[in-house]
């Protein structure tokens, strides 16, 4: 049975995506970590005890894309995702900006299709969108429930230092002017 031009053009977009993915990864790798200080350190060292960041980071995009690629269900997708929010839960910004990484994959990869001239995996592309518009919503509600646990312990914190000043306070003898 012959196949239609739109199904093969469809079946060769994770074909292209595969063959690429290093370079892809590469580019996702270098725009996810231009929030970090020690940008430098996150893209060169891969020592997981010198820089666990960079490394989670590397791995969880990695394996992030091979789950945009397939199509993975969102519980694979918030499984990728986790290690890499909680990083960015830490930082003092928006949610936008901390989930934006995400959706820079669209344009690496439209532009490494233009860089190849493969015309053909446009319908892909079309459905590969999709997926990782909803990666990024994943990651967004991923972003907001680590960053609601943080002001949670926050908030243990202080009352559990508040209880503690209060404990000693009441347990030093009072003082007596002459």
């Amino acid at each position: 049975m012959a196949r239609d031009g739109l199904a093969e053009h469809r079946d060769r977009f994770p074909a292209f995506l595969i063959g690429h993915k290093n370079g892809i990864v590469a580019k996702w790798l270098d725009r996810a970590s231009l929030d970090f200080k020690d940008r430098q350190l996150l893209l060169r060292e891969r020592d997981r005890f010198r820089n666990p960041v960079g490394v989670t980071l590397n791995e969880n995009l990695a394996l992030l894309f091979d789950a945009l690629v397939d199509g993975a269900p969102a519980d694979v997708l918030k499984s990728c995702l986790e290690p890499i929010v909680r990083l960015r839960a830490v930082q003092d910004s928006e949610a936008g900006k901390e989930t934006a990484f995400i959706l820079d994959l669209k344009e690496i990869v439209r532009g490494e299709m233009k860089a190849a001239q493969d015309r053909a995996g446009t319908e892909g592309f079309a459905a590969f969108e999709i997926r990782v518009a909803a990666a990024a919503l994943v990651a967004e509600d991923l972003l907001n429930s680590c960053r609601a646990r943080i002001s949670e312990i926050k908030a243990n914190e202080a009352l559990r230092r508040t209880y503690v000043s209060r404990r000693l306070a009441a347990a030093r003898p009072a003082r007596t002017s002459a």
